[in-house]
């Protein structure tokens, strides 16, 4: 594959990650304004850990507070047939909602 590109003038560059974590866990200080505001929204008390990448792992590590919130299954996510029940998607936006008309 290198050579092929190559071929084609794209500069490569190979990088040896084995002990890095490209994607690291994350997990946000629950006792924040923003996260308690979205758990009444949500009408939920604590978190809930998930095990798939976001890219809020990536924020997260450059120091930016995030949650992982949204309608559907990861099932469903990113396949072909992708797609999210009407009654989750509005579910998640009567929550947005509380959550954005309950900030300061």
């Amino acid at each position: 594959m290198v050579r092929f590109l190559r071929r084609g003038g794209v500069t490569v560059t190979m990088a040896d990650l084995k002990g890095s974590d490209p994607a690291p866990p994350m997990q946000t200080d629950a006792k924040l304004p923003l996260v308690q505001w979205l758990f009444r929204a949500a009408s939920q008390r604590k978190s809930v850990g998930v095990d798939y990448f976001t890219d809020a792992g990536v924020l997260r590590a450059a120091g930016i507070p995030c949650v992982v919130f949204g309608p559907g299954s990861i099932a469903q996510a990113h396949t072909v047939d992708e797609w999210v029940a009407l009654s989750q998607l509005t579910k998640a936006s009567q929550i947005l909602l509380r959550f954005l008309r309950s900030l300061p």
